[in-house]
């Protein structure tokens, strides 16, 4: 999603593009998310649904790395930006970071293993029909 509106951004003189929040505010982690997150119960349910589809294929990649995976290798972004709440949290986002740059899912790269990888394909095709999916912040209701 990003990638499309860099380009119009950039027209526009926008000079730093900074790409956030690549666990949707907790909401592609394996936790559920807190019950404070504005999206709706139908994307929850899907990423309800993708957390199952790894844990039951038992791929060693989790929802949450392969989410950092696809933005953090969205190379026309300038920062990538993300939340942590331990040195452990900014250690794993970090080895992430690297990988992602191996990776480049957003740019049509694969994950070596079939395994992953058809895994991340079938996560994707859950979540395609949010793929432009938004939520007013700070909630309209803040």
């Amino acid at each position: 999603l990003l990638s499309t509106y860099i380009p119009k951004l950039r027209d526009n003189g926008v000079a730093t593009i900074v790409s956030a929040s690549p666990l949707s505010m907790g909401l592609l982690s394996q936790n559920k998310p807190p019950e404070w997150h504005p999206a709706k119960k139908e994307l929850r349910e899907a990423v309800a649904l993708c957390v199952e589809v790894v844990e039951q294929s038992g791929c060693a990649t989790g929802l949450a790395e392969m989410a950092e995976h696809f933005a953090f290798s969205c190379t026309d972004a300038d920062v990538h930006l993300v939340g942590a709440k331990t040195e452990d949290e900014v250690g794993r986002a970090l080895v992430a970071y690297e990988q992602a740059q191996q990776l480049q899912l957003a740019n049509g790269g694969k994950y070596p293993d079939p395994v992953t990888h058809a895994v991340y394909e079938k996560i994707q095709s859950i979540l395609k029909p949010f793929g432009s999916y938004t939520w007013p912040s700070p909630p309209a209701d803040a």
